[in-house]
């Protein structure tokens, strides 16, 4: 905020509407030097400029079927006929502590836009729950991979600062790799290998911002989101969810959306499973997993690196990775049910996959149920528990699990797919339920 004479000065970015697009906002209006609106108590409505007016009503017209009616003082641009509650239910409603983003499958991630910088520069990052990084590729990049989009700038951010190495918000970082005098770098590796290494900057003023309409899908950046330690992304209620729809290997490249605040809350029929947050992971207890026409396959109650519970859920790690001793035991309940005949996977990853000639041998692949703590029993269909034709050039499928070894048991996006998985950090708890995500 600024005053300017006896006016508190804001600078409105962007307008949203629900269920419709967005659009931005001039950065300067005839009268103020150092924004574009004020903020007053003792006016009633909104008044916007004549384009950013005519663009908002456009969009609460695309959402709203209601007949249309007329302001009787001539003030009001857009005025609808409603006959009771049930009318008042398709106005669109935003509220001040959510945060709506859109999910596009690329590659077997998720990719969400944000802004980040001053003024506003557009990323895609791949949404993940595993670490509370969030990371971007910034100029001078020379040992970055290859992308087309163009790289972030810290010199033309005005609110981009170097965070230097001996300050205490540096200091608080364990992965921290800096000596005296320099800026704040940092080094981080993730389970499958790949690792960044970059400076951990500093921001002042509005940077980060979630966005709606994704228009591109190619793979830029990576988003982590951890939300009780990463302040960036911290909400007055703790919650968000994401609509998962099937990866980039589907037919249909359909999106949906990752929801943040009290939007987020799954209000439908769900189960339910504790959560607690160990570092930077969601941990959650799998107490059991059942294969369809076969035996149950119990999972230890423990596991290396984890002291609440044995493995942790994951939106940017495709696979589920597991212990040696449960994944040999569901290897051999899967094929003792499985009358098709064996394959081996190209990449040497999944340890079992079959040899398949058309929809009638995919028949024969198992549901599998994947059982948490708090009986939250999820029933995966052959399609989120096994890798199909389009990975493997139309005549294998592998079950989708692969061996954790010493790292961490993972429960992956592939078994994530087609479900509403919400995070509420109040319970805390991690809320499942099965849904048609492109209609949310």
């Amino acid at each position: 905020m600024t005053v300017e004479g006896t006016f508190f000065v804001l600078r409105l970015e962007e307008i949203i509407v629900d269920g419709a697009g967005s659009f931005p906002v001039p950065p300067s209006a005839p009268g103020l030097r150092t924004g574009n609106i004020i903020i007053g108590s003792g006016t009633t409505i909104n008044f916007l400029p004549a384009g950013v007016l005519s663009s908002l009503v456009q969009e609460v017209s695309r959402v709203v079927s209601l007949p249309k009616a007329t302001d009787s003082d001539g003030t009001l641009p857009l005025c609808f006929t409603v006959t009771g509650e049930p009318d008042r239910q398709k106005l669109p409603v935003i509220e001040p502590s959510d945060a709506v983003s859109r999910l596009v499958p690329d590659t077997f991630e998720y990719l969400m836009e944000l802004r980040v910088g001053t003024p506003p520069f557009s990323i895609l990052a791949v949404v993940g729950t595993g670490s509370d990084h969030i990371w971007a590729n910034c100029v001078p990049c020379t040992k970055c991979y290859r992308q087309t989009a163009p790289l972030f700038d810290p010199r033309k951010s005005s609110s981009y600062r170097t965070l230097p190495c001996t300050s205490d918000l540096c200091m608080a970082f364990s992965d921290k790799a800096c000596g005296s005098g320099s800026p704040c770098e940092y080094h981080y590796a993730y389970q499958d290998g790949s690792n960044i290494d970059g400076a951990r900057p500093r921001h002042r003023g509005p940077h980060f911002r979630l966005l709606r309409g994704v228009s591109a899908r190619l793979l830029q950046y990576r988003l982590r989101l951890q939300l009780p330690e990463q302040r960036l992304l911290q909400q007055p209620r703790r919650r968000f969810g994401r609509a998962r729809r099937r990866s980039s290997l589907s037919r249909t490249q359909a999106s949906s959306k990752v929801i943040f605040g009290s939007a987020g809350v799954v209000a439908r029929s769900m189960v339910t499973t504790p959560m607690t947050v160990e570092h930077t992971f969601f941990v959650l207890r799998l107490e059991e997993i059942i294969v369809d026409g076969a035996d149950s396959v119990t999972v230890p109650s423990s596991a290396p690196g984890l002291t609440t519970g044995n493995i942790i859920i994951d939106s940017s790690t495709t696979l589920n990775y597991l212990p040696t001793g449960v994944l040999s035991i569901l290897v051999e309940q899967v094929s003792r049910v499985v009358s098709l005949p064996k394959a081996t996977d190209p990449k040497g990853v999944m340890p079992l996959c079959f040899t398949v000639t058309g929809e009638s041998d995919r028949q024969k692949l198992p549901f599998i149920t994947f059982k948490f703590a708090g009986e939250a029993s999820l029933r995966l269909s052959p399609t989120s528990i096994f890798m199909d034709e389009f990975s493997f050039a139309g005549d294998v499928v592998c079950l989708a699990v692969a061996n954790s070894g010493s790292g961490l048991p993972i429960f992956g996006n592939w078994a994530q797919q087609n479900l509403y998985v919400g995070y509420d950090f109040d319970i805390p708890a991690v809320t499942f339920a099965s849904a048609d995500c492109t209609k949310l």
